[in-house]
């Protein structure tokens, strides 16, 4: 194997009246992921 390229699709839908606290939660997750995977080649909000 010439590479260790992974790719991860996570996909959450908000409940009614739910979108700010998802949002705001799957921005932390987003910058932690950021934090923890300094080499990743892309990581989309």
């Amino acid at each position: 194997m010439d590479s260790n390229h992974i790719t991860v699709v996570y996909k959450w839908t908000a409940q009614p009246g739910k979108l700010e606290e998802l949002a705001s939660i799957y921005r932390n997750v987003t910058d932690a992921m950021e934090a923890n995977e300094p080499g990743a080649e892309a990581v989309h909000i």
